[in-house]
């Protein structure tokens, strides 16, 4: 069954389940306003529909169960808003929203947590069919399926975590559907990241990993293997097609003045990032700061040319947020951490994010990936109100 059997919902909160569920087609540039007036609309007419039962007060008191974590971030960014103006940061207030829209329009105790990861595994696997389909069609190139693919390993790597947790963390109460599902997906997303070549996305097989390692080591060495095995052969493939070589003759070049390469260019976007934040340690510079931080006078190679973020979350926010936007980050990140730590799906999802963050920035600018990191995170979160009831 995909929901518990007491389960009594209304048609719209039906569709804007499917609508959450449907978080992958986030990743699509073209998708990403269809999509977000499907959410708002259907959850306006489920809260309105709440509002004249009477069951208002509920929804409420979810609302801030859920958002009291969050709450640090959101004053944060209405604080940048104010000083540097809504342009930039107009994106998390509709991360915000969606979430939102989550909470009020799929009620408490609903979901399963195993049809959750499930889908997750489906679309894992409708992913990386069709980018292997794109490869073998059009070759390796800077995109797939018409989106780049740092943003599309990214959101995959995400769902990945979430298809992996019904393996890892309830395989007890999974049945082999579900675990077929999600052996299948994690394979295959290793041969993705082989052919096309995105080493970001070991990053998040890194976060992935070592959640694992820590919670199936002691006693799930089964579940262990299989996911070391996976992870083995995508850096194998990875230093065999050179991709991992090519990053340490970059790292080689920088030290003898050549920054103009892949890890190059990131290293001084990094050094730029530290000495905009020491010219502006409050407030930051505001979203998309690039321009205006280089005409300032601090110093950027000129071969390098016109760059619109810093490849990396926690870089992109020390510069455009300060101590604001940084301390107001981490103080959700962590707070939420806290609050999910028995629950480890979540956990691993917000660890994936995290370690892929460490050289890209979904997080922050990204905002295909970072709506579907939003459903992805009212998704388990609703499936863990159900573990609570059924206790």
């Amino acid at each position: 069954m995909l929901y518990n059997s007491r389960a009594k919902l209304c048609l719209m909160s039906e569709i804007n389940i499917g609508l959450i569920l449907s978080g992958p087609l986030f990743l699509f540039n073209f998708m990403v306003g269809p999509m977000k007036f499907l959410i708002f609309s259907s959850a306006v007419i489920v809260l309105l529909q709440y509002y004249r039962n009477g069951n208002l007060r509920n929804v409420i008191e979810e609302a801030r169960d859920y958002f009291f974590p969050w709450l640090f971030w959101f004053c944060g960014i209405i604080v940048l808003c104010v000083v540097h103006g809504t342009d930039g940061f107009s994106k998390y207030i509709n991360f915000y929203l969606i979430m939102l829209a989550g909470i009020v329009a799929i009620p408490a105790g609903v979901l399963k947590r195993e049809f959750v990861c499930s889908v997750a595994s489906c679309s894992v696997l409708v992913l990386v069919i069709l980018i292997a389909l794109d490869y073998f069609w059009h070759g390796l190139s800077s995109g797939f399926l018409g989106v780049n693919k740092n943003t599309l390993l990214g959101g995959i790597m995400l769902l990945t975590s979430v298809s992996l947790s019904s393996l890892v963390f309830e395989e007890k109460e999974q049945n082999n559907i579900t675990k077929g599902l999600a052996v299948s997906s994690f394979l295959l997303v290793c041969v993705c990241i082989y052919i096309t070549e995105v080493r970001t996305a070991l990053l998040g097989l890194i976060g992935i990993a070592i959640v694992i390692f820590f919670h199936t080591f002691s006693h799930n060495r089964k579940i262990f293997y299989i996911v070391m095995v996976g992870f083995v052969f995508a850096v194998v493939a990875l230093v065999l097609s050179g991709r991992l070589g090519q990053g340490l003759t970059d790292i080689r070049l920088w030290l003898r003045g050549e920054p103009n390469t892949s890890w190059g260019i990131r290293l001084e976007l990094w050094l730029l990032s530290i000495k905009a934040f020491s010219s502006k340690p409050i407030f930051g510079w505001g979203a998309q700061p690039f321009a205006e931080i280089v005409a300032s006078g601090l110093s950027f190679p000129q071969s390098i040319g016109f760059v619109r973020h810093f490849h990396s979350d926690f870089f992109n926010m020390l510069c455009t947020g300060g101590l604001v936007g940084i301390a107001s980050w981490l103080s959700t990140v962590c707070l939420i951490l806290k609050k999910s730590w028995k629950d480890t799906s979540m956990v691993m999802l917000i660890v994936t994010i995290l370690f892929i963050g460490l050289s890209e920035r979904y997080w922050f600018d990204m905002q295909e990936v970072l709506f579907l990191f939003a459903c992805l995170l009212i998704l388990l979160y609703k499936s863990r109100k159900i573990q609570a009831n059924v206790k």
